[in-house]
């Protein structure tokens, strides 16, 4: 029947389909038993690993899916010998479409850009302060080459997408995403998957960590990533006039909220490509920006690297004065020592201070002076929890803890060097306090581990991230963990 079908006919394929599988469901003929090659359901079947092939017939997306992934335009499928010969694998060894398959059979949901507004655009021309396509060196005043530290956190988080895109959910979500005509129209389970891949450079420090069950996102039009920093979800981003109007929208937003920060940085991301924007607030909303950067791999990649991943991480690799309290937040189970001193003050906008010098312990004659560099040094053999405890301990400790947690890390290990890496995983130089330790991020098996490799012996551990992904688009997105490597 369909592939029978005339091309762009799809409501009468619709209406056959419909009564076929209503005249099997009244008869009860549905071939489904141990005898037989194939079975019809109107719900696919999961965990069942003695069945070779599904085939989803989507007749909302026009679409012919094979083993979970979309493939083919439903009115439009390819002859028997093209429909197996294009059947193939894409770099992170999911099943995809050929790209030697011919684009008039394969499935296109990407929908054309949305109008936009001239008074939009007019304001855009009016709060644009000359420069607005510059790159990210000159809009953070950094070198273009990378630091060892940034190269190393880039490579991580270019392993944690990849394995993103390894999972089959979260990979037909950034296919459908492209369905999406406007940022409006992003339904909640969308919203808050890319809301999770654009925060992954700014929460490497809850690597390793259980998600917080109470920690759900509703749909609002900025997520605040940082103090100074926040995201804006919209579509489009690689068409002229809907990144200015994304930008203006972000622009209008982040003047209406009461930040003290005289620069505020935003983020347009679109899961494809992302557009990182410099916000004067003392100027009125004055602003440069990025062009459109690419930042989801291509599913056929063979580097790991993007623009939009690159300069994402560097956006996230300045120095954070609330990064404790951050961690704090992510790691809520985590027990300070009881004998800290009683009269820290703690509030939600600022690091927990001493309230005055007599309590600055380390500073005192009972252990003597000692420099920054010096607890830095400690600071460096300690797991990253106890660097909250010390943190807590005097200015001249915290100085040195926030140092060192700004370093990335990976379950108690400080990742140094990228040893060797692919599109789905690396191996990583490490040290777990003074021991030298290699750890390996992503896989493709059945679970996702954390290998970290001691000489003369081998640790596993899960590596959890929180992820929202439901199992039911239509159902409200709550937190679940996904496992990597």
């Amino acid at each position: 029947m369909l592939a029978e079908a005339e091309p762009r006919n799809l409501q009468q394929l619709q209406e056959q389909l419909d009564a076929a599988l209503n005249k099997c469901e009244d008869e009860q003929c549905f071939p489904d038993g141990p005898n037989s090659d194939f079975s019809v359901t109107r719900v696919p079947p999961h965990d069942d690993f003695t069945i070779d092939w599904i085939y989803i017939i989507d007749l909302d997306r026009n679409t012919f899916h094979v083993n979970g992934q979309p493939f083919f335009l439903l009115d439009n499928l390819p002859d028997p010998y093209t429909f197996v010969a294009v059947i193939s694998e894409d770099s992170y060894k999911a099943q995809a479409c050929s790209v030697e398959c011919p684009a008039k059979f394969q499935y296109n949901w990407k929908v054309p850009p949305p109008a936009v507004d001239e008074s939009v655009l007019a304001r855009y021309h009016d709060l644009s302060s000359g420069d607005t396509a510059v790159s990210m060196g000159t809009m953070l005043s950094l070198h273009d080459h990378l630091t060892d530290n940034e190269s190393v956190r880039v490579g991580l988080i270019e392993v944690l997408i990849g394995q993103c895109i390894t999972n089959q959910a979260l990979s037909v979500a950034f296919k459908e995403f492209e369905s999406f005509a406007d940022h409006r129209e992003i339904e909640p389970y969308y919203w808050s998957i890319a809301c999770l891949v654009a925060n992954l450079p700014f929460n490497t420090y809850a690597l390793g960590r259980e998600p917080d069950p109470s920690d759900r996102l509703s749909v609002t039009e900025l997520v605040w990533v940082r103090r100074d920093t926040c995201v804006h979800i919209t579509t489009h981003l690689d068409d002229e006039k809907n990144l200015q109007g994304s930008v203006v929208r972000l622009v209008d937003e982040v003047m209406k909220c009461p930040n003290k920060d005289a620069v505020v940085f935003g983020v347009a991301f679109s899961i494809y490509h992302c557009v990182i924007v410099r916000i004067n607030r003392l100027a009125g909303g004055s602003f440069t920006h990025t062009p459109a950067l690419q930042f989801l791999l291509s599913f056929f990649a063979t580097s790991p690297s993007t623009e939009g991943i690159t300069a994402l991480v560097r956006l996230a690799h300045r120095p954070d004065p609330d990064i404790m309290q951050r961690y704090l937040r992510a790691c809520p189970f985590l027990n300070l020592d009881e004998t800290s001193p009683q009269d820290i003050r703690k509030d939600d906008n600022s690091l927990p201070v001493p309230l005055s010098s007599q309590n600055d312990c380390i500073n005192t004659t009972q252990v003597g002076y000692l420099p920054t560099e010096i607890w830095q040094k400690i600071a460096l053999l300690m797991d990253v929890d106890d660097l909250v405890s010390l943190g807590h301990v005097s200015r001249s400790c915290r100085g040195a803890s926030l140092a060192v947690m700004h370093l990335p890390h990976v379950r108690q290990c400080r990742l140094e060097k990228v040893i060797a890496q692919r599109v789905y995983c690396a191996v990583f130089a490490a040290k777990k306090g003074d021991i030298d330790v290699q750890v390996r991020v992503g896989d493709i098996v059945p679970r996702y581990w954390a290998r970290i490799k001691v000489p003369g012996k081998q640790v596993e551990g899960a590596l959890h991230l929180p992820v929202q992904v439901p199992t039911d688009p239509a159902m409200e997105a709550v937190p679940s963990t996904m496992t990597y490597v």
